[in-house]
């Protein structure tokens, strides 16, 4: 059998974080959107059309992501200082 030679990748590896929640939310519905939204204490005007509140979504799901990884790390920091 043929096999091929080994490559090493010159690009990095960016590999998305999913949320906690587990949640996508272009697969769910517009009301189910507007319980998240409201959920996360996210304003939305009720007659959103679903794309923006799909948007507003992802942004809220990135931030929690991103204020857990600062939590993270400043535990991290913490336990180095001790």
């Amino acid at each position: 059998p043929m096999s091929s030679t080994h490559t090493t990748p010159k690009n990095e590896w960016v590999i998305a974080m999913s949320n906690i929640s587990g949640i996508d939310p272009k697969r769910l519905t517009r009301e189910r959107l507007l319980f998240e939204l409201k959920k996360r204490n996210i304003n939305v005007i009720n007659t959103a059309k679903r794309n923006g509140l799909v948007k507003k979504l992802e942004l809220g799901l990135a931030n929690e992501i991103e204020m857990i990884q600062d939590d993270i790390s400043k535990n991290q920091e913490n336990q180095n200082i001790i």
